[in-house]
């Protein structure tokens, strides 16, 4: 429910985020982000070319929160998650650990 009444602030914090930062990481913690997108106003990022994750972490006891990813092998990173819940193109719901 969350994610549907903020999703054009989500929407819009990735596509800054993916502008904003171009170089390859494979992991980068940013700041300022929205405090009403995650729990501690920080998204995990990790990029390589054109593929691209956004982790909004809303919950970090549970360590989960909604992710944007950028094509297929974006989404292939996340796939150990122990939970994945697709939200719509581009868009999902995960839970790293049980």
């Amino acid at each position: 429910m969350r994610f549907m009444i903020l999703q054009n602030q989500y929407e819009n914090e990735a596509e800054v985020i993916l502008k904003n930062y171009l170089e390859d990481v494979d992991y980068q913690m940013i700041e300022g982000c929205n405090w009403m997108l995650t729990s501690h106003g920080t998204v995990n990022y990790q990029r390589k070319e054109e593929n691209a994750v956004i982790f909004f972490i809303t919950d970090y006891t549970e360590v989960s929160g909604y992710v944007y990813y950028s094509n297929q092998t974006a989404f292939d990173w996340m796939k150990n998650c122990a939970q994945i819940e697709n939200i719509n193109d581009h868009w999902m719901m995960v839970q790293m650990y049980e």
